[in-house]
């Protein structure tokens, strides 16, 4: 293998041509998983929203048959 200082100057700028797009895209995946998170935090939110009025619901219903099987 070729020592790196015996590396022509346009191997180094391809070198870091390709480092910086993998920088890029990297990056670019970041913000994407950054969306998607906060997207899932938004879901979740939702789903704990729907979850708690289920609950009361339930044991409005739950209350309902209660009081009338008294009768």
């Amino acid at each position: 293998m070729t020592e790196p200082e015996n590396l022509p100057l346009s191997t180094w700028w391809q070198m870091f041509d390709e480092y910086d797009q993998k920088v890029k895209k990297l990056s670019a995946t970041v913000g994407d998983l950054e969306t998607q998170r906060n997207q899932l935090k938004e879901c979740y939110a939702k789903l704990e929203n729907n979850a708690d009025k289920l609950r009361t619901d339930i044991q409005k219903q739950q209350a309902l048959v209660k009081e009338a099987l008294k009768c």
